[in-house]
């Protein structure tokens, strides 16, 4: 299954790695512990010791699993993580040992930090971690022998490492989720006006709402060269930004508006009937007219359409949402045609093909 939103596959990948070492890691501690050192457990707390080292295998496995089948990292495997090195560490009698065993709480609010799939929802369960681990790692650094100075030296230096790892992961993390946003929106996105460049209008168009017809309109600018010919290239930038936002203002939500190149624009629009290209078309023909830019200009306007495929190569209102390439680039190539109708009978008008029959 393909990974959910802010998820990449990298990251689950990761996820199921983070999960398939520390759960056997945990069960070999136990076993060392059980077999080599027994002497370090407190009194009848071995059979506690080996359930935890069990469960422990089992908890992993299954969140490995989950991982696989819905391509998200299982966060609950956090908080089990969380209970099982507490327990693991409650059931050891050495002061060193409880003292890593409070440390390695940091691997719940680390899970999280780091692979939890948004950032509202990893800021959140990484607290909520937090929250469970600070308590476990002052009671295991504070509950051994030594005075009550020694004891709480040790808890403080304890929650100082895990609330020092966990918050410097945190902040990394929200970083590279700030630089992986600004540079998905520079490969995506054309700089000069925002709109969606070609990849951009690849990625999205595989994931346009289904509906039963689909249209497409193509728009240039009338006598975009003279513009640049007689008030220079910074004020043919500004008309272009100025034509985007005017056509922002025209197309709908679920519409993909993109820039071609150079002067000319394509918006995809999935359409419940097809009498609503033409429409749609004229306002976006009216916004850039009536745009606040100098010089004003005007836009020739070209539209095609046809019934949205449906999954087995049938048409209809029941397709899967996405819009093959071929069919896209056989629509763009047919609102083209009609855009230079539009031109040749005077510019600043609409073409738009009839619905097929």
């Amino acid at each position: 299954m393909p990974p959910p939103h802010g998820t990449t596959r990298t990251q689950t990948a990761a996820a199921q790695t983070f999960v398939a070492v520390c759960a056997p890691v945990l069960g070999l501690l136990v076993l060392a512990c059980l077999v080599l050192a027994p002497d370090l457990l407190v009194p009848g707390r071995g059979p506690a010791l080996l359930a935890v080292g069990a469960a422990a295998q089992v908890a992993g496995a299954a969140a490995v699993r989950r991982c696989r089948r819905t391509g998200a990292a299982p966060l609950w495997w956090g908080w089990w993580a969380t209970v099982a090195v507490w327990g693991a560490g409650a059931c050891v009698g050495d002061a060193e040992v409880r003292q890593c065993a409070a440390v390695a709480l940091v691997v719940a609010p680390l899970f999280t930090a780091m692979f939890a799939p948004v950032r509202s929802t990893a800021t959140r369960w990484t607290a909520l971690h937090l929250a469970l681990t600070v308590p476990g790692a002052a009671h295991l650094a504070g509950s051994t022998e030594g005075g009550p100075f020694e004891r709480g030296f040790r808890a403080a230096c304890a929650l100082a490492v895990v609330t020092t790892v966990v918050v410097c992961v945190a902040v990394l993390r929200r970083r590279l989720d700030d630089a992986l946003a600004r540079a998905d929106r520079l490969a995506l996105h054309d700089p000069l006006t925002g709109l969606l460049n070609r990849r951009g209008l690849a990625e999205r168009a595989a994931a346009l709402p289904a509906s039963p017809w689909l249209g497409v309109l193509v728009a240039d600018v009338d006598r975009f060269k003279s513009v640049n010919d007689r008030f220079g290239h910074d004020a043919g930038d500004r008309v272009l930004v100025a034509v985007a936002g005017a056509a922002r203002r025209a197309v709908r939500e679920q519409d993909l508006l993109v820039r071609l190149g150079g002067e000319e624009l394509l918006v995809v629009l999935p359409l419940q009937d097809p009498a609503d290209l033409a429409p749609l078309a004229e306002r976006l023909r009216r916004e850039v007219s009536a745009a606040a830019c100098l010089p004003p200009v005007t836009v020739s306007v070209g539209g095609a359409l046809t019934r949205a495929p449906a999954p087995g190569g049938g048409s209809g209102a029941g397709r899967a949402a996405g819009v093959p390439a071929a069919l896209l680039d056989r629509l763009t190539g047919e609102a083209d045609r009609r855009l230079y109708r539009a031109k040749a009978a005077g510019r600043d008008r609409v073409d738009v093909a009839p619905a097929p029959a």
